[in-house]
């Protein structure tokens, strides 16, 4: 057989090649749809992240071009034994990565933990392939979904927080300039007798990330050098930045000139306008930048495959690979399901509210806060202490499911209460209390208020089943870890958090919330609970 009518069996797939062919994209097939379903719990819970659903699809298109425009080598160099014992070992963390991802869908670490062990077992076979100039050249389509995993928590949340000051503080600055009073109050506004409160998804993150993920993309398509790239990435950022400011000073002017009604109507209209008007700006600098000569279009650089020898798939790794991805799904399923089956009811609490309370309302939830957080039950409720101080109480539960834990972790102080003016002076700890035989573990933050103290203590309840040891001197790496042993899974979630004004020192602080939470909890079912869990 000739030189090139081997290779013609291999491109074409034919005979026995073609069933390893075809079995080498159902590996690379199972792999990628393990990460998708991973990530789209946070696409479809997190709106800062809902852009990811298109970044497969950008990624595949970019992948097509980097393959057509391939010119194999004619002697692939040997594939390293380093590198079969990395693909391996990958492949062996998927399993428990698996069990994590189960356990714990929610936790970004396994995220990025899962397209790491993706991404590096696509390159290394392509490396086997066509040696380390194939890998490096499709390095950049493949890992592109880099972009649609979420930031790390302790990343995010900051940088959240920093957006949302600066928006607020030169909104206030422009607004002060052309002559309008402003006044900043934490992340809020006051333009005339009107509150602008700017919140998390004000902030501008989301733009940001849609910017600079559009950015890199269209680098990839017209084949930018690495310095233009990162140019337009630079370029992206600061558009989004500014329309994003533009957007502050438009809604702020909007609730001073016509009413906070008005602002709240064209809200959800002005972001999308401005997202658009963001990545427009950014279409058409990089198609001018290319039109100018410094970039190529990718289809421009497609060249015809040369007859040339490329190494076959492995003929025994990529069955062990399919066979390997069927026994991690299946395993973990039945991991879980076997403690499921002998698990009684999980067992959870609800607030009681004390309707005959001094000055005691319910607080209705605005529409855009129910449509964020998606709880099967909520309510809001305040009224008045005997010295004149306020107690506010927020509860929240979450039907088991998938989703429940990633959405319960969207209401925390620290980010919500910002949006309404008050700055988190600092985080007092964990504090313990007993109400009607549960024990309620609370974080306890400190804010200022308008000048004055406010305390917040906020708990994420895991509904779990009874009979168990308590975790609430565990680490949260050791609740993860039990979680996967005991085979917990898509649980209940509950959250309350309990405001309280106008005490300063913060051990009178504790008495009053130790007084006061026993008439706010009711036990529901039998009296042993298995633990609960803050975060």
């Amino acid at each position: 057989m000739t030189e090139e009518s081997s290779i013609s069996v291999d491109l074409a797939g034919a005979g026995t090649g073609e069933k390893l062919g075809w079995l080498a994209w159902v590996g690379f097939g199972g792999m990628w749809l393990l990460l998708v379903n991973q990530l789209w719990l946070e696409w479809s819970t997190n709106p800062d992240y809902s852009y990811g659903f298109v970044v497969p699809l950008l990624a595949l298109y970019l992948f097509a071009l980097r393959w057509q425009s391939w010119q194999p080598p004619a002697c692939p160099a040997p594939t390293p034994r380093s590198l079969w014992f990395s693909i391996g070992f990958l492949a062996f963390c998927l399993f428990p990565v698996r069990l994590l991802q189960v356990a714990q869908p929610e936790w970004r670490f396994v995220s990025w933990a899962t397209a790491g062990i993706v991404i590096g077992i696509t390159l290394g076979l392509f490396w086997h392939r066509g040696g380390m100039a194939w890998a490096r050249h499709i390095a950049f389509p493949v890992a592109f979904v880099f972009t649609a995993v979420p930031w790390p928590t302790l990343i995010e949340v900051p940088f959240t927080q920093f957006l949302m000051r600066a928006d607020t503080a030169f909104g206030v600055l422009l607004f002060n300039f052309s002559g309008i009073p402003a006044l900043q109050r934490g992340n809020l506004i006051q333009v005339g007798r009107e509150i602008v409160g700017i919140s998390e998804a004000c902030s501008g993150i989301r733009s940001l990330q849609v910017t600079w993920m559009s950015a890199l993309f269209l680098g990839e398509l017209y084949r930018f050098t690495v310095v233009r790239r990162f140019l337009l990435v630079g370029c992206g950022i600061a558009i989004a930045l500014l329309c994003n400011l533009g957007r502050t000073c438009l809604l702020a002017w909007l609730s001073f000139s016509q009413g906070n009604e008005v602002m709240e109507k064209w809200h959800d209209a002005i972001g999308l306008a401005v997202l658009a008007l963001s990545l427009g700006s950014l279409w058409v600098l990089s198609a001018a930048v290319n039109s100018s000569g410094t970039g190529e279009k990718a289809a421009q650089q497609i060249i015809a495959a040369k007859k040339c020898a490329s190494r076959p798939w492995p003929r025994g790794l990529m069955p062990a690979l399919v066979g390997w991805l069927v026994l991690v799904i299946a395993g973990a399923e039945a991991w879980f399901r076997s403690h499921e089956i002998a698990r009684p009811a999980a067992q959870h609490w609800s607030a009681t509210w004390p309707v005959s309370a001094p000055g005691f309302h319910e607080i209705e939830i605005p529409p855009r806060t129910r449509s964020m957080l998606k709880y099967t039950e909520g309510r809001n409720a305040a009224w008045r202490r005997e010295d004149g101080g306020t107690w506010t109480v927020f509860y929240f539960r979450w039907a088991p499911g998938r989703t429940s834990a990633a959405l319960a972790r969207g209401h925390r102080p620290e980010i919500c209460l910002p949006s309404v003016g008050c700055l988190l002076q600092r985080e007092e700890g964990v504090e313990t209390f007993e109400a009607n035989g549960v024990s309620l573990p609370f974080r306890h933050l400190l804010f200022n208020q308008g000048g004055y103290p406010l305390h917040v203590w906020w708990c994420l309840w895991d509904e779990v089943c009874q009979g168990k040891e308590s975790d609430e001197k565990a680490s949260e790496y050791q609740k993860i870890i039990r979680a996967v042993l005991r085979g917990q899974r898509n649980l209940g979630q509950q959250v309350l958090e309990v405001a309280l004004g106008g005490v300063e020192d913060s051990q009178a602080a504790h008495a009053e919330m130790a007084q006061m939470l026993p008439r706010l909890i009711q036990k529901q079912g039998q009296t042993a609970v298995e633990t609960s869990s803050v975060r």
